[in-house]
């Protein structure tokens, strides 16, 4: 009986030695809010509007520090980044918006060194997501971002007052690799 167990045994055996035995690499996402500033509608108004017509528009460069676990998850373990860009108004504009994050405030707007889009906005709430290269936010110690474009009221111009604006939010969606 023991010679049946070693010769079932052996054969399992080496089939166990060829089999990669080295811990598992699993993966994890995170969720990073950044903290984008809403576009103020009044502040773009003319005589209390936004005219039928291409109306341009900006944000000042922002910046936000990176810290702590952030920090850790813009490292080499870094494996995957999308951004989650979620725009809502109540008013009856359409906004062009382009979009920029980067690790340098010279690299906004800068293909291949940020991750920018552009996106056209109108009354209610929408969603855009944006797959970027991973590499942009790798090591990065802040983060810059802004956004410029054109807004454009209804026939005749749409009124806006204190408080009508266009919330504007990022979310870095991250994957982590995770070794043991």
């Amino acid at each position: 009986m023991s010679r049946v167990l070693v010769r079932a045994g052996l054969p399992a055996l080496v089939a166990l030695a060829a089999c990669d035995l080295s811990a598992p690499v699993w993966s994890a996402d995170f969720v990073f809010p950044v903290d984008f500033p809403d576009v103020e509608l009044a502040d773009y108004a003319i005589f209390g509007q936004i005219p039928d017509g291409d109306l341009p528009f900006f944000t000042a460069p922002e910046q936000q520090d990176i810290s702590g676990l952030l920090e850790e998850f813009l490292s080499d373990d870094l494996t995957g980044l999308t951004a989650e860009v979620i725009t809502e108004t109540n008013v009856a504009v359409t906004a062009t918006m382009t979009i920029s994050i980067a690790a340098d405030p010279a690299d906004l707007f800068a293909p291949g060194r940020s991750i920018t889009t552009t996106l056209t906005t109108t009354q209610g709430v929408d969603t855009t997501m944006v797959v970027a290269d991973a590499d942009i936010l790798r090591d990065a110690i802040a983060l810059y971002y802004r956004i410029q474009g054109t807004l454009r009221g209804g026939p005749g111009g749409t009124p806006v007052g204190a408080g009508d604006r266009i919330a504007v939010r990022v979310n870095l969606l991250t994957t982590y690799r995770v070794e043991p």
